[in-house]
């Protein structure tokens, strides 16, 4: 939303997008809450900020080229813990017990 309160899309994809911006004004992004997000505008950062219902959005102060970013590592990585987690659990779980036929017979009756 642009200082005259003009409403423009930007072109994005699936983790992000490029696209011209014209005037100065607000990025408001309809995605939940992540610090993985990162707006550059020439070259420049620009801080991220989240609204009162929990979106993120950037106020930008410069027109130019930007660029909308997604870096989802500590997501990837949370979710490649819980996989180790998982996988580990399940191994400790198996029974480890001698198989039947080394067990000596007085044993088994």
């Amino acid at each position: 939303m642009d200082g005259t309160q003009v409403i423009t899309g930007l072109n994005s994809t699936g983790v992000g997008g490029t696209d011209d911006l014209k005037s100065p004004g607000t990025v408001l992004l309809a995605e939940k809450f992540d610090t993985g997000w990162k707006l550059i505008v020439n070259g420049k950062e620009v801080e991220l900020l989240r609204s009162p219902i929990g979106l993120p959005y950037f106020e930008v102060a410069e027109v130019g080229p930007l660029t909308l970013l997604h870096d989802g590592i500590r997501h990837r990585a949370f979710l490649s813990l819980q996989l180790i987690s998982l996988l580990t659990v399940l191994v400790l779980s198996l029974p480890a017990g001698r198989r039947r036929r080394e067990v000596p017979l007085e044993e088994l009756s």
